[in-house]
C-alpha cells in the first residue's frame, strides 16, 4: 500500500502527486543548504549565551554581588532558550537571573510568560504582579496588566469645568506617566479632601536652558583658558563680552573652536569630542521662567480656575540660580505650583523600581508646592512633609504627614477641614 502512494506498479509513470513531492523534496534540500549557515550561527549564538550564563552562575557561588551585575547575561540566555523552544530550561535560567536581580521588570514578565506556558498560572501571576505593583512607567504597567488580563491604565479624571469649590487641576507638561499620576491623585484626594482633575491639554515644555555641556564648559574648559590673552579676547569679541561668564557656554564653545582650529588642533579635537559627548545630556530648565511661561500661556487661553489650585506636573529636570536642581517651585499665594518627577525616579537614582516610593516623594513635594501656592509658610518640624530638604535623602527622611501648623494653614486657606488621614496618628 505504501508503494502505491509513491508509484503505480502497473506502469513506469509516476503516481499522481509524485512530481509535487519531488519538487517539495528538492525545495526542502535547497532550504537546508541555504539555512544551514544561519542555523549553525543561531546554534553558535545560543551556545555562546549559555556559556556566558553558566559563567555568571558559577561566579554567583563565590561572589553574588559581582554576579548580580551580570544577571542580564543569564536573562539573554533564558530568552534564547525560549526562542529555541526549550521553555522548561529557559524558565530555570530566568529564575536564576531573578534570584540575582529580582527588580528586572523584563525578566519578571518573561518568567511570567514561561510559567504560564508550563502550566503554572499562580507563579506566572505572581511574577507579573511584581511588575504591576512597582512599575514607574506606563509601558511596564500595561505589559503586566496584559499578562494578568487586566485593563491598561487610563488617564485620570478630566476636569468638567466646574470651579466653585476648591479642587486641584493638574496640567501635564511633556510626557507624564499615567500610572504615577493616578496613584498620586488618589493620595491627594484622600488626604486633602480635594477633587483632583487632569486637564485634557498636554503642554509642550519650553526649550531647555542648559545641559551637561554647560557644566563641562564651566567646570573644565573655561578655567583652563587664558581669557586675557589675544586668543581669549578674540573668542569673546563676537559677543561684546569681557568675561566668558557673560556668554552662553554653547556659543562660547563654538567661538573657541573657530578661533583655535589652526593654532591648537589637538585641543580643538578634544573640544569637538566633548561637545559631541555632552550635548543634550541631562537637559535642565530654569524653574521660575518655566512656570511663568506655562502659566502665562494658560491665562491667555482664558483658563478660569476659580477656587482651584493649578499644579503643573512634568518630568523635566529643574534648577534655579541658587540651586543646581529643584524638585519644584511655587508662586506664593497665586495658587499655582510646578512639580517635577525627574529627580525622584528609580531610573535617575539607579534604584530598584518601586512606584510607591516615587509617589510618596511626589506627594510630599505636592504638599510643599500647594502649601506655598496657598500662602502657607514652611514648618519648623524637620519630619513634616513640607519641611525644606537639602537633598533627596532628607526628602525621603520626612514623613508624609504635615505639621499641625501646616494643616491649620491649609484649612484657613481652603475654608474647610482636612480629612482625619491628613493628621499624624497619635503615638
Amino acid at each position: 500500500v505504501r508503494s502505491r502512494c509513491l508509484t503505480d506498479p502497473r506502469s513506469n509513470r509516476q503516481a499522481p502527486g509524485m512530481n509535487r513531492l519531488q519538487t517539495l523534496g528538492k525545495l526542502f534540500t535547497v532550504w537546508l543548504l541555504i539555512s544551514a549557515p544561519a542555523l549553525d550561527a543561531a546554534e553558535a549564538s545560543l551556545q555562546g549565551l549559555m556559556a556566558n550564563a553558566k559563567e555568571v552562575l558559577d561566579l554567583a557561588r563565590r561572589d553574588n554581588v559581582a554576579a548580580a551585575k551580570r544577571a542580564w547575561q543569564v536573562v539573554e540566555a533564558a530568552k534564547a532558550l525560549e526562542a529555541s523552544g526549550d521553555t522548561s530550561t529557559a524558565a530555570d535560567y530566568m529564575r536564576a537571573a531573578l534570584q540575582l536581580d529580582p527588580w528586572n521588570p523584563e525578566a519578571q514578565l518573561w518568567f511570567s510568560l514561561m510559567q504560564r506556558k508550563l502550566g503554572h498560572p499562580d507563579e506566572a501571576d505572581a511574577a507579573a504582579r511584581v511588575v504591576l505593583d512597582n512599575a514607574e512607567e506606563d509601558t511596564w504597567y500595561n505589559a503586566a496588566a496584559k499578562a494578568l488580563d487586566l485593563p491598561k491604565v487610563q488617564p485620570w479624571t478630566a476636569w468638567d469645568g466646574r470651579n466653585e469649590e476648591p479642587f486641584i487641576l493638574v496640567v501635564r507638561v511633556g510626557t507624564v506617566q499615567n500610572i504615577v499620576l493616578r496613584d498620586l491623585a488618589q493620595k491627594l484626594e484622600k488626604n486633602l479632601g480635594l477633587k483632583v482633575c487632569v486637564d485634557d491639554t498636554v503642554m509642550s515644555p519650553p526649550p531647555s536652558n542648559r545641559n551637561n555641556l554647560h557644566h563641562w564648559m564651566r567646570r573644565h574648559i573655561i578655567p583652563q583658558l587664558n581669557w586675557d590673552s589675544p586668543d581669549g579676547r578674540a573668542i569673546l569679541r563676537p559677543f561684546g563680552a569681557r568675561s566668558p561668564d557673560e556668554v552662553d557656554p554653547e556659543r562660547l564653545l563654538g567661538s573657541t573652536i573657530a578661533q583655535l582650529r589652526h593654532k591648537e588642533p589637538n585641543l580643538v579635537a578634544d573640544l569637538i569630542k566633548g561637545r559631541d559627548f555632552w550635548s543634550n545630556r541631562l537637559p535642565q530648565w530654569d524653574a521660575s521662567p518655566f512656570m511663568q511661561d506655562l502659566y502665562t500661556k494658560l491665562m491667555r487661553e482664558k483658563l478660569d480656575l476659580g477656587a482651584g489650585i493649578l499644579v503643573l506636573f512634568t518630568e523635566c529636570d529643574l534648577y534655579s540660580e541658587q540651586s543646581n536642581f529643584l524638585f519644584g517651585t511655587a508662586a506664593t499665594s497665586r495658587r499655582v505650583c510646578l512639580v517635577s518627577s525627574a529627580r525622584f525616579t528609580a531610573d535617575f537614582n539607579q534604584e530598584p523600581t518601586r512606584r510607591e516610593r516615587l509617589v510618596s516623594r511626589l506627594y510630599k513635594q505636592c504638599l510643599c508646592g500647594i502649601g506655598f501656592s496657598l500662602g502657607v509658610p514652611r514648618p519648623t518640624d524637620p519630619t513634616s512633609a513640607r519641611a525644606y530638604p537639602d537633598s533627596l535623602m532628607q526628602h525621603d527622611a520626612k514623613s508624609e504627614y504635615m505639621s499641625e501648623a501646616c494643616i491649620r494653614g491649609f484649612e484657613e486657606a481652603l475654608h474647610q477641614k482636612l480629612p482625619d488621614s491628613a493628621h499624624k496618628p497619635a503615638p
